[in-house]
């Protein structure tokens, strides 16, 4: 990552965690020649995805400036197509984001037997 970048997010970051839409956008004001990205971010295999803002630079390289919320630095980042649907439910059971029509908090079947298993 270029060091300018580097020094901006020293300066500036302060509390990263869940202000990733925050600090893209200063950032990408600061420096025009990043653009914003967003998507998900999955730490690791064993871990859920998260919803999550980040940048590239001209050369579609990743700067993150809030990548230290996360415990590991090298997972892996996925972009949505803006042409998509959005996932716009997370589900109760299993933690994974899922797009409802019917605002569900389920996003199975499955999901939901064993929601139901696990109150009882």
């Amino acid at each position: 990552m270029n060091q300018k970048y580097k020094d901006w997010i020293e300066k500036n970051v302060i509390n990263p965690e869940g202000n990733c839409h925050t600090y893209t956008k200063l950032m990408s004001e600061t420096f025009p020649e990043l653009r914003r990205i967003r998507g998900y971010y999955t730490p690791d295999p064993f871990s859920h995805s998260s919803p999550h803002w980040w940048l590239v630079d001209e050369q579609n390289n990743i700067v993150d400036p809030t990548i230290n919320q996360y415990n590991s630095p090298d997972g892996l980042y996925d972009p949505i197509d803006e042409n998509e649907s959005v996932p716009n439910s997370r589900c109760l059971n299993c933690g994974e984001y899922f797009y409802s029509e019917t605002c569900s908090q389920i996003c199975s079947s499955l999901c939901e037997s064993s929601f139901i298993r696990s109150l009882m």
